[in-house]
């Protein structure tokens, strides 16, 4: 058990010694065989493949920025290392990577808190349920988002 107070409030202390696991490690391996060399190759391609969607969706968003004139400013990082591990997740082929290039395009241009909540939509759905909500967005008018209108107005739309 780590440090720390167990359950019944005392106090408990653990210190595992080096060589222990080590030698734990070493045990696993012979008993793993093969399977602990696959273990590793597989994380180191899914490593490349994490890899390769951050690049594209980098590159992407900088293609956007550039095609629209806009001046990169820093993005908070409590932001930028959780979009990278999110982005990341999605196949290099997958359409969803144009919306992630989108949202980091306008994070470069002012960040919003805003920002935040679409990610976390953008990680949750597929690229089916980001074409849906694409085509809703393409049937609401515009001035529904002004700050002149009332939050009725917007249900009544």
């Amino acid at each position: 058990m780590p440090s720390g107070k167990s359950p019944a409030g005392l106090n408990v202390n653990v210190t595992v010694p080096d060589d222990v696991t080590r030698d734990t490690m070493g045990f696993a391996r012979r008993i793993l065989g093969p399977l602990a060399e696959i273990g590793d190759l597989f994380s180191g391609k899914v490593r490349l493949i994490r890899y390769k969607s951050a690049v594209k969706t980098l590159n992407r968003a900088a293609e956007i920025a550039k095609e629209g004139g806009l001046k990169p400013e820093e993005i908070p990082i409590k932001f930028l290392i959780p979009f990278i591990e999110d982005c990341s997740l999605e196949q290099e082929d997958s359409p969803l990577i144009e919306q992630w290039a989108s949202l980091l395009a306008s994070a470069s241009k002012g960040f919003d808190p805003l920002h935040v909540a679409i990610k976390d939509v953008l990680k949750n759905i597929s690229s089916k349920e980001a074409k849906l909500l694409e085509t809703l967005g393409s049937t609401i008018d515009k001035d529904i988002f002004t700050d002149h209108v009332s939050s009725h107005q917007i249900s009544e739309h």
